[in-house]
């Protein structure tokens, strides 16, 4: 909207198809969030089923990416208390956006397991990477990390720039019976 508030006088068509493009992302955005704000309320939440509803989404052409996203993925996951399962949700959403916003990835491998010491999930990727110590202005990891927090888990994020990225989250067991 900013580019079509500058064009408006100088280049009207531009104006215009800057004005559409914000209405299709916008229109866009809210179905995701009535969509997410639905899965969430439903009582017979499966964290399961939403990760793969939201893989499947996620693996759509999409005009905003001109690659092909291909999930390979690999979830077995008891049923988990309802707040535990939304954030992880959360966790492996802004993930996947993290992906496919700055990545220029074609693979990603997305994993959510229980295990011995609680849940381990994670994401792969095999596109850009990026050097940990550069500062980063989004909110998209840092979202990722409070939520892992808010379970008492741990994250941890290995990545260099031309070799993509690994994040990896484990929840402990008393967040997860």
């Amino acid at each position: 909207l900013e580019v079509a508030l500058t064009m408006q006088e100088v280049d009207p068509q531009h104006c215009q198809l800057a004005i559409n493009r914000a209405y299709q992302l916008s229109r866009r955005s809210l179905e995701e969030v009535r969509r997410a704000v639905s899965t969430m309320r439903d009582g017979n939440y499966n964290l399961s089923s939403a990760l793969t509803r939201l893989i499947s989404q996620v693996e759509q052409p999409h005009a905003c990416r001109s690659n092909a996203l291909k999930i390979e993925t690999e979830i077995g996951l008891p049923y988990l208390p309802l707040q535990v399962s939304q954030q992880l949700f959360l966790i492996m959403k802004e993930g996947l956006n993290n992906i496919q916003k700055h990545s220029q990835a074609s693979v990603v491998k997305l994993w959510a397991q229980s295990t011995s010491e609680g849940v381990a999930l994670g994401l792969s990727d095999n596109g850009i990477g990026f050097s940990l110590g550069d500062a980063h202005t989004g909110f998209g990891l840092r979202s990722m990390q409070e939520r892992v927090q808010l379970l008492d888990g741990k994250m941890t994020i290995h990545s260099a720039h031309g070799k993509g990225t690994l994040i990896q989250v484990t929840i402990p067991q008393q967040h997860i019976s």
